[in-house]
């Protein structure tokens, strides 16, 4: 039989390279920028190491912003909608009752006018 091996922190020091190993990793997983002047020169290193050539048109961040600009105002992002869920929710917002047949029909013709004022 093993004996099973006790991974609990119990000193200050222990706690000490557990910080420091996660630091490193979110250092390393790019989740946590560079602080440090120590930190900052190792990046600077790694990034002259693995140097990318980046093409001419990103290098001015005012064409990427107005290529971005572009792209979003030539395309409307509008999302997709599923009758039946739509339905559904409003059935539960209700409690599970049904609308009355007037009410129905005058939310139908409020919807048509206000998607024919807004063009869609």
């Amino acid at each position: 039989m093993t004996k099973k091996t006790d991974n609990r922190i119990v000193s200050p020091a222990d706690e000490t390279e557990l910080e420091r190993l996660l630091y490193q990793a979110c250092r390393a997983g790019g989740w946590l920028f560079a602080t440090t002047e120590r930190d900052v020169a190792e990046e600077e290193q790694r990034q002259a190491a693995e140097s990318i050539d980046v093409p001419d048109e990103l290098r001015d961040p005012s064409n990427v912003w107005q290529r971005a600009s572009q792209l979003t105002e030539d395309r409307k992002l509008t999302p997709v909608i599923d009758e039946r869920t739509k339905e559904n929710l409003a059935r539960a917002a209700r409690g599970g009752t049904s609308l009355p047949k007037d009410i129905e029909e005058r939310m139908h013709q409020d919807r048509e006018k206000a998607e024919k004022e807004s063009g869609h």
